[in-house]
């Protein structure tokens, strides 16, 4: 093993976290790498952190730029980038010390174009494995089973069969620019169409049990913010639009009305809790109501997801917008009693 493996930081506003990522990634045990750490225009002191402890260790290299958002930044960063395997870290996440050592032996190992790897997800109070049933080689045949039963979401565990970010996973660098380019305009979801781009176009993957990386959940994300933008929503339609234009063969007939119906029931429920008028509610439902992949779901009686989902489905289904804003506003009022 010893190809260079380049590793991407796209950073904003960092300074809380980046000094760890940092230092996990030069205490890594594979020592063939490059760090490229860019910064998108922060206003705190991120790019000044990475400045100073650049002048540590040559295998980092910082760059800087005028705030262009993360998919643009990761895509210029690619472009400075030299190693032949190509890997993701967020700025405000940290890795373990075998993290590229497991990666590069399993891709090589294995002879794939893609490997994934688990992991820790991360609060103030503790951290906790995410369980996912998707392990080991897949070939052509196996990717698409995956992407048609359970790249956005697994029945067995109601949350994606791999983690569907660009972090945590290790890319042979030919497949990268296209994959990077898809997601291109996005500010939100920009990596599940990145993965299935990619996943559209490797022959092979490899997904390992070690649990390498450590995902940070923390108030500053946009999906963790007390108060989500208003254009949200619309992004998330742009965001499965893309998926639609990506999935050719139309693999996703079966995961994406399931995967819409449990981010509508995650995220419209913190826009109610938002006070958001009931109009702009009702318009949001109505785009994703008429959104075509959603039509042979609608033919059913029912998709299997929890009750609560479930009741959402039905009220959006037949279009039932009143109702189903009031259905979430007792929900965010359970929620609170409890």
């Amino acid at each position: 093993m010893s190809e260079l493996v380049s590793i991407i930081v796209p950073i904003f506003n960092a300074e809380k976290f980046i000094q760890k990522c940092i230092n996990s990634l030069l205490s890594q045990t594979y020592r063939e790498i490059e760090i490229l750490l860019f910064d998108d225009g922060s206003r705190d002191n991120s790019l000044a952190i990475c400045n100073e402890i650049a002048k540590k260790d040559k295998r980092i290299k910082v760059f800087s730029q005028e705030n262009k958002g993360v998919a643009q930044t990761r895509l210029e960063a690619f472009f400075c980038s030299k190693g032949e395997y190509i890997t993701f870290v967020d700025a405000d996440d940290y890795v373990s010390g075998n993290y590229i050592y497991n990666m590069v032996n399993h891709l090589e190992s294995e002879n794939v174009d893609m490997v994934v790897c688990q992991h820790y997800n991360k609060t103030e109070t503790g951290e906790h494995k995410v369980i996912r049933k998707v392990l080991g080689y897949f070939d052509n045949k196996g990717i698409e089973q995956i992407i048609k039963e359970k790249v956005l979401y697994d029945n067995d565990t109601q949350v994606s069969g791999i983690a569907i970010y660009l972090w945590g996973k290790l890319f042979r660098r030919k497949y990268v620019e296209k994959m990077l380019q898809a997601g291109l305009g996005l500010w939100y979801g920009e990596d599940q169409v990145c993965i299935l781009q990619l996943l559209y176009n490797i022959s092979s993957l490899y997904v390992s049990e070690d649990y390498d990386y450590y995902y940070i959940i923390h108030p500053e994300q946009v999906t963790q913010a007390k108060t989500l933008r208003v254009d949200f929503l619309q992004e998330q339609i742009h965001c499965w639009q893309r998926l639609i234009e990506i999935d050719k063969k139309e693999l996703l007939k079966e995961q994406l009305p399931k995967r819409i119906m449990v981010n509508i029931n995650r995220f419209v429920k913190r826009f109610v809790d938002m006070n958001l008028r009931f109009e702009v509610f009702k318009q949001a439902m109505k785009n994703l109501r008429d959104m075509k992949i959603l039509k042979p779901s609608f033919a059913k009686n029912t998709i299997k997801l929890k009750w609560n989902i479930q009741i959402l489905f039905y009220l959006f289904k037949f279009r039932l917008y009143h109702s189903m804003f009031l259905y979430l506003k007792m929900q965010s009022r359970l929620k609170k009693n409890l």
